[in-house]
């Protein structure tokens, strides 16, 4: 259900540039030419994989870089920024003539603006899309002019490369999608050259734009959310001295893929007082939208300005079926998932589908038109009763010195009884458990509820903070893979030859002295205001 609430105002603008840190681009200015030598040492770009971006008649285009995603993390050095490195490939099958190159990395911000004549549905055909600029940088290779017909600009047949770096900003909001909106990133790569190079002066100039999804991660949460949720969660409590419980959610700060680790005990006072029903861990996931400040006095009449959507997701349910309440104890990991299913609220017999997304930061909160929480709730469910069940009546000298590890399936792990940590930890639980204020009309069935702010990030972000490989390593798993060859030789064969003849091979010519160009802009109002 989508609820209405208050938002926050800004000001909105089409220009582009790094936001909130704007770093000082230090573009690779030193007279950047592109490489052109022996078809050998294309391939031995450092950490290649290679993209094809577009392809015409004369000519095709590739980026070369290290991977389409983008692992944005802080580092020893105290570095704000991540570097994209790569190669723009140029293989030449008909001589051409191309006058500028363009490079552009670009972050755009997709707001849907829901009508108010209708429930707010993110499929609905009537919802309108506007896309707003969050991030842009841009390289450029212009040719030299001069009065001469052949000139830098003539590409002969072969293969070049052209070397780039983009310095992105490492709070810059990472690609995300939602039920409000989404962010999303590509370099697109523009070129205008001349389809016939003997007309230069008759034929206009063609231009060709294609863009390439980069996928942007952030492998950090908040400096202030790593703070409150890298600790443990912790609940202690004395219900109406019948009993003591603890509850505890260490790892706070997961990724989608990871799990949440949860730990529960329950010390009896009055063993014969009460009967402890189930234990249940939901997951809130509450995605907030506002666009007050984005909308026009006309469109204020128009949109909704403020919405809500919480989706409650049920993790972990435990039915206890048993009536001896010794001191038990319940420690189990429970999985996040990218996608959960949940009853319908229309439909009890059918399911749908929750997708779980990423928890949004601070600057993302600013930047973006929508902020994404997440709230981890643990309930036991337990209920006073008045008289004791003849057949469960237990000796309590036994409970004391007793001790129980129960799993999901409630099995009792025997040799877990009567540790010392176990027995330090239970004096512990006693000495700071506060007892609980309750109403005056008590309930006979309660639930005692511990609720914790948990950051989750995306199952890519595990990779993000693993140590990047090394040139060396690269070439050495290149190695190792040559030496699974199947026939090894040093004499082709014919089909070898042909197979050499087909790749592109880069010549000697001297290529067009082209200088790079680097583009700037203002940042939009909403972000340099910050």
């Amino acid at each position: 259900m989508l609820n209405q609430f208050l938002g926050k105002q800004s000001n909105s603008s089409s220009a582009n540039v790094s936001p909130l840190l704007n770093p000082s681009l230090s573009a690779i200015n030193s007279n950047l030419s592109p490489v052109s030598s022996t078809g050998s040492e294309i391939d031995q770009i450092p950490g290649g994989s290679e993209f094809p971006i577009l392809t015409t008649s004369k000519f095709t285009l590739s980026l070369k870089l290290l991977d389409k995603i983008l692992y944005l993390r802080s580092d020893d050095s105290g570095s704000t920024v991540t570097p994209l490195r790569g190669y723009l490939c140029i293989y030449v099958k008909k001589p051409a003539r191309i006058s500028h190159i363009r490079l552009q990395f670009e972050g755009l911000l997709n707001v849907k603006y829901f009508p108010q004549y209708m429930a707010p549905d993110p499929n609905s055909l009537f919802v309108a899309n506007k896309p707003v600029p969050v991030f842009s940088q841009s390289r450029s290779w212009q040719y030299k002019q001069n009065d001469k017909v052949l000139d830098t600009d003539y590409f002969p047949k072969g293969s070049f490369a052209y070397p780039f770096q983009f310095l992105i900003p490492n709070n810059v909001p990472e690609t995300m999608s939602n039920v409000f909106g989404s962010t999303a990133y590509s370099i697109t790569v523009t070129v205008n050259y001349i389809p016939n190079s003997f007309t230069k002066s008759l034929i206009p100039q063609t231009k060709v734009t294609q863009p390439l999804p980069i996928q942007l991660v952030q492998c950090d949460s908040d400096s202030c959310a790593v703070s409150t949720t890298s600790s443990d969660a912790l609940s202690l409590g004395r219900w109406r001295n019948l009993l003591y419980y603890k509850i505890a959610v260490s790892n706070r700060q997961v990724a989608i893929g990871g799990s949440l680790k949860f730990y529960i005990k329950v010390l009896p006072i009055d063993p014969t007082g009460y009967k402890l029903n189930s234990i249940k861990v939901y997951l809130d996931q509450v995605t907030e939208y506002h666009i007050a400040d984005r909308l026009t006095e006309e469109e204020k009449s128009m949109y909704h300005s403020n919405l809500a959507n919480t989706e409650r997701i049920l993790l972990e349910e435990i039915n206890i079926d048993f009536l001896e309440n010794g001191i038990q104890c319940w420690e189990f990991d429970t999985p996040l998932r990218k996608v959960h299913k949940k009853h319908n609220v229309k439909d009890k017999n059918s399911k749908r589908e929750v997708v779980l997304v990423p928890t949004t930061n601070q600057v993302e909160n600013r930047v973006c038109h929508f902020s994404v929480t997440h709230k981890i709730k643990v309930s036991i469910s337990v209920e006073e009763i008045s008289e004791l069940d003849d057949n469960s009546s237990i000796d309590i000298s036994d409970l004391v010195s007793s001790f129980s590890m129960r799993t999901r399936s409630q099995s009792i792990d025997k040799t877990l009884s009567n540790t010392r940590a176990e027995k330090a930890d239970n004096v512990m639980i006693k000495q700071l458990a506060k007892l609980l204020l309750e109403p005056e009309t008590k309930k006979s069935k309660v639930e005692l509820i511990l609720e914790a702010e948990v950051a989750i990030l995306k199952g890519e972000s595990v990779d993000g903070k693993m140590p990047p490989p090394t040139y060396w390593d690269a070439q050495q798993q290149k190695q190792k893979a040559s030496d699974f060859a199947v026939v090894p030789s040093k004499v082709f064969s014919l089909l070898d030859a042909k197979k050499l003849r087909q790749r592109p091979q880069l010549n000697f010519i001297v290529p067009p002295a082209y200088e790079e160009i680097e583009e700037e802009s203002e940042p939009p109002p909403y972000i340099s205001n910050m």
